[in-house]
């Protein structure tokens, strides 16, 4: 219910989701739209800031800076890509995973992040369904997480994926 208020009763955050989508974000400060908190009282930051907060707390910590400034570093460095973007506990439908936009993210994936990460220039870290995205084995900058913790996946600094991320910032 909060989505949709959100996107058809709010215009401030529909032309911003629309602006995220199409790559246009004009808010320069907050792209990865999730994390700016202007926008606190959607689903979306809430869910995004507390899986990242640690990361952000470890950040503002090491560059001294506030922790509304290491949230906009993080919006500004990371990006999200959702294979097939859902609200359920599980997708059990395997035909969602062939639909054309689907595969869209996994092309956009193969041709785009998989080899800057390869290059040292990016990090992927694959929360869910990593062998559906078929990310490249043993890259460093390139983090699957498989089993029991792939789903709601925590990306705090002990874990595979937050380390990683720490590492990328070179914070460890």
């Amino acid at each position: 219910m909060a989505d949709y208020c959100a996107e058809f009763q709010m215009p401030i955050f529909r032309q911003r989701a629309i602006a995220n989508l199409k790559q246009r974000s004009k808010a320069a400060d907050f792209p990865f739209l999730f994390l700016d908190p202007e926008l606190s009282w959607h689903t979306g930051f809430l869910y995004f800031e507390r899986k990242l907060r640690l990361i952000a707390q470890a950040l503002a910590r090491q560059s001294r800076k506030p922790y509304l400034e290491a949230l906009r570093q993080l919006a500004r460095s990371i990006a999200v890509l959702q294979m097939v973007p859902y609200h359920s506990a599980s997708l059990k439908a395997n035909w969602a995973f062939k639909l054309p936009s689907a595969e869209k993210a996994r092309e956009f994936a193969h041709e785009y992040v998989f080899p800057r990460a390869a290059a040292g220039e990016a990090l992927a870290v694959i929360l869910r369904n990593g062998k559906r995205w078929g990310a490249p084995a043993r890259c460093r900058n390139i983090v699957s997480y498989k089993g029991p913790h792939a789903r709601g996946a925590s990306l705090g600094p002990e874990t595979r994926g937050g380390e990683a991320i720490l590492r990328f910032f070179g914070l460890r």
